[in-house]
């Protein structure tokens, strides 16, 4: 029984770690490339073809050096590209 107690202690305190580390990466300020990429389940070419054609904002402090997205970059990026469900009954 007091193994028992002990892995739901332990299970219960990884989740908890987890949840509050979750909490933390969404409501980050700035994100960088690969933390943006997860975000919007894309891979590097597709995230830079979209920096490309102007459709999501970045900030990159240095020329040359690293970019990154504000939460505002990405959440404009997914307004921007949702499109509304419809229905369609046929002939």
């Amino acid at each position: 029984m007091a193994t028992d107690n002990a892995l739901y202690y332990d299970a219960e305190h990884i989740i908890s770690k987890l949840l509050d580390e979750l909490k933390l990466n969404l409501n980050k300020p700035v994100y960088t490339r690969n933390e943006a990429m997860e975000l919007l389940g894309v891979d590097s070419k597709t995230l830079k073809r979209y920096q490309d054609e102007g459709l999501i904002g970045y900030s990159q402090p240095i020329p040359g050096g690293k970019i990154f997205f504000s939460r505002q970059d990405i959440d404009d990026f997914l307004a921007n590209s949702h499109c509304e469900a419809f229905y369609y009954k046929g002939l």
